[in-house]
Formats: structure tokens, sequence, C-alpha cells
């Protein structure tokens, strides 16, 4: 559910600073104001409710924190970014070895990364996570587990590109907390 209303808000579903300067000062792209902006943001989460078939009890909770991801750090890096793509498919060839397996055989790897973004110095590579985190033993599970994904994603993304990845990192949604991990 988090993924989705991330994706739908990146992709400008409240009007917010992912549009290009040129794309908001067109009449039709105005930007919300403060109280557009949240009667939107609870259409977006009541649509959501409605579609995943979720209680809707559950809105204030899942406002709370996209409101709490929106105002974040690290969310407001990537708001003030020179480029940013959300959810962007891709599909890599990879080695066995590559994915932790014991064999070489080559793997087709399908996937969609979060958001990238590019700043000065190059790309940021974020995939958000949805896990609940309890205590810091198993935080670094949760990192041992989904660093090779996105040190893969980073590979795709230098591959296609050609570019700098400059970091690579995980979302921690439960933490609310961006976490480097190349």
């Amino acid at each position: 559910m988090v993924h989705s209303l991330l994706e739908s808000i990146g992709r400008g579903a409240l009007d917010t600073d992912f549009k290009s300067q040129a794309e908001r000062s067109k009449p039709e792209n105005r930007e919300l104001s403060a109280s557009e902006s949240k009667d939107a943001l609870d259409i977006l989460i009541e649509n959501a409710l409605t579609i995943e078939e979720w209680d809707p009890s559950e809105k204030p909770a899942l406002r709370n924190l996209i409101e709490s991801i929106l105002a974040s750090e690290f969310w407001q890096r990537a708001l003030k970014a020179e480029r940013r793509f959300v959810e962007v498919p891709f599909s890599l060839k990879a080695s066995g070895l590559e994915l932790g397996r014991k064999d070489k055989l080559p793997v087709i790897l399908t996937g969609v990364i979060d958001l990238v973004f590019r700043e000065s110095g190059g790309w940021v590579i974020a995939d958000y996570k949805s896990d609940e985190v309890g205590g810091p033993e198993h935080l670094q599970s949760l990192l041992d587990y989904y660093s090779p994904q996105v040190k893969l994603y980073s590979r795709f993304w230098a591959e296609i590109t050609g570019e700098t990845i400059k970091e690579t990192g995980l979302f921690f949604i439960d933490l609310n907390k961006w976490i480097p991990v190349l």
C-alpha cells in the first residue's frame, strides 16, 4: 500500500515538486494549496484503501505514515534532485554467483527500482522496504538480505545510463530512515 501511494505521489498525484519548473508553470499544472494538497492526499489514500480492500479505519495511520515520509530528510533530498524517476522496471542478465547462488548459470533478473534520482555527483538508487525492523540485529539481517538486490539495481542503472552511481540504499518505512549500502 505504501509503495503504491509513494509511486502515485512521485508521479505527481499531489502535484508535488516532482514536476519540473516548466511543467509547474503551466496553468493546468499549478501547485495545489496546502488545503487542496491535504484533500488530495485524503482522496488518494481513500482510493488506495478501497482498491486494496483495506478497512477504511486504517486511513489516519496510513496518512500519518505517508506524511512522515514526505517530510523526511530523504524525501526532501529527492525533491531537490535534478531528475527523478519512480518505479523503473528493468531486466538484466546476472550470474548465479552474483545472486548468491553456488552455480554460475546466467539468470535474467527482473525488478522495479522504487526511486532513482540524480543530484550533484551522480545517481542515487533507492528501494523502499516495508518490513517491521524491530531491533538492531534484525535491521542488520535485513541490510544483509536486501543489499545485494540494490547493488544489482546500481549495476543495471550504471550500465544503462553510462553514468556514475553516487549512492545506493534502502529506505526503511518502519524507521522512516534512509540507509546507504553503497
